[in-house]
Parts: structure tokens; C-alpha cells; sequence
């Protein structure tokens, strides 16, 4: 993932970082915070990376929207890897019967 840093100058540079997806949203339930209200569309990942002691990083985890268009470009949340599977021809939310059941099963959780 291509990352803004801010320098201790205060000046911005991109570096690329590592982590890794540790969760993908399903479309039905999956929120960005414990306090959101809208639903992250189907496919949205939740990714993660270690902390970096040579930026002064902290490890931390963040929802990500992974544009096709910024695949392997120089720019704020450009990505690299896994091409093949990140952007596969199916759909990574539910679909057809699964989708069915899942939205069955969540019309019947309590609110």
C-alpha cells in the first residue's frame, strides 16, 4: 500500500508499506467503526500493517476501498499484490443463495 507519512519537517512523502487483509466486508453488516451507521459495500478490506520504528508508525488497521485504477500507480492508497485474487471475476460479498441466507439471518437478529 502507497502511504502518506509526514515528515518531523511537517512536509508529506509517499512510501509503500506492507500489511496484510485481515477481514473483507460482506456487504451486509460489517461497519468501520462500532459507532458507524452505514454498512461497507461488499468487498471493502480491512487491512493491517506493523508497526514501523524507521517512520515513527504505529501498528494500526484501517478500511480500505481498493481501486482497480490505483493498482500499481505512485499515488496515496496506490497497492500492489495479489492482483489476481484482490480483483477476482467473483464477486467477494455474498451472492445468490448465500446472500439470500445471510439477509434472512440478519432480518431475524434483534436490533
Amino acid at each position: 500500500m502507497r502511504w502518506k507519512y509526514i515528515q518531523d519537517t511537517g512536509e508529506p512523502e509517499y512510501i509503500w508499506t506492507t500489511g496484510k487483509v485481515v477481514r473483507v466486508a460482506d456487504g451486509l453488516a460489517d461497519q468501520r467503526s462500532a459507532r458507524a451507521k452505514k454498512i461497507l459495500p461488499a468487498g471493502a478490506r480491512l487491512w493491517a500493517w506493523e508497526a514501523d520504528e524507521g517512520f515513527k508508525e504505529k501498528a494500526g488497521e484501517q478500511w480500505l476501498i481498493l481501486l482497480p485504477d490505483k493498482w500499481n500507480r505512485q499515488v496515496q492508497y496506490g497497492w500492489l499484490a495479489l492482483w489476481p485474487y484482490i480483483l477476482s471475476a467473483r464477486p467477494l460479498g455474498p451472492s445468490g443463495s448465500e446472500r439470500q441466507e445471510a439477509l434472512s439471518r440478519a432480518a431475524e437478529c434483534p436490533k
